[in-house]
């Protein structure tokens, strides 16, 4: 068996659920954000800068990636692999 790692969320038992949420939660606005710039620059090209719609999707891909690391943090907590760690004072 692995030995035991630290959580890159710090807290209690209860942070890594609640990391997950809050990474779901970042992840949907950004996902929102992309899917709506997108569209508005399929129906009307030209409308949204390019960049907009790039960093729009750079992001939208950057909350996807953390929602994943949430959900292996969790996982890893509950079959015991995460010592969860105290915030600094």
């Amino acid at each position: 068996m692995l030995a035991p790692s630290k959580s890159r969320t710090p807290g209690g038992p209860e942070q890594c659920p609640r990391a997950e949420q809050r990474a779901q939660a970042d992840y949907l606005i950004a996902h929102l954000d992309y899917t709506r710039l997108l569209s508005v620059n399929t129906s009307h090209p030209g409308l949204v800068a390019q960049q907009d719609v790039d960093a729009a999707r750079s992001k939208d891909l950057a909350m996807k990636a953390n929602v994943t690391a949430a959900q292996a943090d969790v996982a890893k907590y509950r079959r015991g692999w995460i010592i969860p760690t105290s915030p600094p004072l």
